[in-house]
């Protein structure tokens, strides 16, 4: 996981802060830029690695997936709905569409 951290110089040259916002909230102040950061990493780790920020999903990556494997083709009205569908499908094998076909037609 990466998290943006804002690195800060103090007032009067007395160090740097570094700091992660929300839903972190840490920060560090160190006269080294890289020590601050390496605290700012270990109180982040400190609050995953404990439970207090957990990943969440929100929403389906696919609102249609939960219709999988609800269809039963032993059901009379699917039976012709499919029939349709192959209907459909016969139908627009026979039509060609412009630039379609053999070479030959140019």
């Amino acid at each position: 996981m990466q998290v943006p951290v804002l690195i800060e110089s103090l007032p009067n040259g007395k160090g740097y802060r570094a700091r992660a916002a929300e839903p972190f909230s840490v920060s560090a102040e160190s006269l080294d830029r890289d020590v601050a950061i390496d605290e700012v990493r270990r109180k982040v780790n400190d609050l995953v690695a404990t439970g207090r920020v957990v990943p969440v999903n929100v929403g389906r990556a696919n609102p249609m997936a939960n219709l999988i494997g609800t269809i039963d083709m032993n059901d009379p009205t699917y039976q012709k709905w499919w029939e349709y569908v192959e209907e459909f499908r016969q139908e627009m094998d026979h039509i060609r569409l412009a630039g379609e076909g053999d070479e030959d037609d140019a």
